[in-house]
């Protein structure tokens, strides 16, 4: 369900934003930079990831327009279920990414940002963070360094990830709790 807020008193269902995105729980839901539209995306217990839109459409009988939310991709490369995603940082181009529970990584990124039907796995990584796998990741919003990615285990332990173009992606701290 998506809400708006209202002008001086509380939240309202947005209309024609009910809908069903997993069959399971929903782990996670993250919205896209507005630079890219009114994109979010939404992971799960059912090993998958969807991609939605925001895209008006017409009532024949009386021309009204109306929002609504249509799936554009679904991206389902995961063995096991996604504990959690999260859109890169506008800078980096429309790239998403995954983190699931056998611990992989994956990036995903829109081929075209006008087509959003394609969403090819760009690059992976295993993080090893124990049998439970990924639990949570965070991209760094930083301009300056390399793209890089927070990891955190089930195990209790916290991953930095870089990329290095050519290479691909490689661990560059991690920390352990006791």
């Amino acid at each position: 369900k998506i809400f708006d807020k209202e002008e001086g008193s509380g939240w309202r269902l947005h209309p024609g934003c009910e809908f069903t995105a997993h069959r399971g729980a929903i782990w996670r839901v993250c919205w896209a930079h507005p630079e890219f539209g009114q994109l979010l995306a939404t992971c799960g217990e059912d090993n998958v990831v969807h991609i939605w839109e925001e895209q008006s459409s017409y009532a024949v009988m009386d021309g009204a327009e109306s929002m609504r939310w249509h799936g554009k991709a679904t991206l389902a490369d995961n063995k096991r279920p996604v504990r959690d995603i999260e859109f890169a940082p506008h800078h980096l181009g429309l790239r998403l990414a995954a983190a699931s529970q056998d611990g992989t990584v994956r990036i995903y990124r829109a081929i075209d940002v006008m087509n959003l039907e394609h969403w090819p796995v760009q690059d992976s990584f295993d993080t090893d963070v124990g049998e439970m796998g990924c639990l949570s990741l965070s991209w760094s919003k930083s301009a300056f360094d390399p793209p890089t990615i927070c990891v955190g285990g089930h195990d209790g332990s916290v991953q930095l990830w870089r990329e290095d173009e050519p290479r691909g992606w490689a661990k560059a701290a991690e920390i352990q709790t006791e």
